[in-house]
């Protein structure tokens, strides 16, 4: 081969191999400069029961937009390091949503509530204390407390599907006549119209419906039926961790964010 043609040859290759460096350069450089790809965040799947009303959910257009529930929901799944995806379901689909994972957690929820016993791994920390009401309307004239061994035939407004273990011999025995409403806010708004004679109501409900009412029209508490200890119950199947789950429950309690968020409520 002619020298001239080694020489071309060899100055052809050191042009080729400079190339392709360059080009290897400058797509690394260009990897380095390229925004990062959007992060995902997990998602905490809370169920929510229809019964619920202020100062616990406010709903607008079958979607949960404020209220205690939303505010710990929302938090929780922060904790978790995650966002929350809430589903509103009536009272009798909740427990089937947690059983076979269309959920991962709901809450303000009692162990005594269920007919059978559910593991304790699946029960968060204590959250809050609610209070049952035993009420009467506007124009009673029932005195506080109310003997429920001697009433006759007073109807009560109660959600449908609850439970209320403190006037189930009432109940049984016909003294009391149980009207069923679809949420606690339907039951104290028959109350207050006139519909039933008494009711139940969780404290904090009745005092915010109380507060919206002229002093003459406003419910009246006789006596507390009930008090259960809350807690969240996570799904049999959740889609996320229980561990993490838990975890962020306990920082909801433990660190003082539930407090600051009922306090906005009282």
């Amino acid at each position: 081969m002619h020298a001239l043609d080694c020489d071309l040859m060899r100055g052809g290759w050191r042009k080729t191999t400079a190339g392709l460096v360059a080009g290897l350069l400058l797509g690394a450089q260009a990897a380095q400069a390229a925004p990062p790809g959007p992060v995902s965040v997990p998602v905490l799947r809370f169920a929510l029961g229809q019964a619920w009303a202020m100062p616990f959910a406010h709903v607008v257009a079958g979607r949960l937009q404020g209220g205690i529930l939303f505010e710990m929901m929302n938090q929780i799944a922060a904790n978790a390091g995650a966002e929350a995806r809430i589903t509103i379901l009536p009272p009798k689909r909740v427990d089937a949503a947690l059983d076979n994972g269309q959920v991962d957690l709901h809450c303000l929820l009692a162990p005594a509530w269920f007919d059978k016993p559910v593991v304790a791994e699946r029960w968060s920390v204590p959250l809050l204390v609610l209070d049952d009401l035993l009420l009467a309307g506007p124009g009673s004239k029932e005195a506080a407390p109310i003997d429920l061994d001697s009433v006759k035939g007073l109807s009560v407004g109660l959600v449908i599907s609850y439970r209320y273990p403190a006037l189930d011999a009432a109940l049984r025995s016909g003294r009391l006549l149980r009207d069923d409403g679809p949420s606690q806010q339907r039951v104290l708004e028959k109350l207050a119209l006139g519909r039933t004679d008494l009711a139940v109501a969780n404290s904090l409900m009745v005092d915010w419906f109380n507060k919206s009412q002229p002093t003459t029209q406003r419910l009246k508490p006789l006596q507390t039926v009930h008090s259960v200890t809350t807690h969240c119950l996570l799904s049999a199947k959740p889609a996320m961790a229980p561990a993490r789950i838990h975890a962020g429950v306990r920082q909801l309690v433990q660190s003082g964010q539930l407090k600051t968020i009922l306090a906005r409520y009282r």
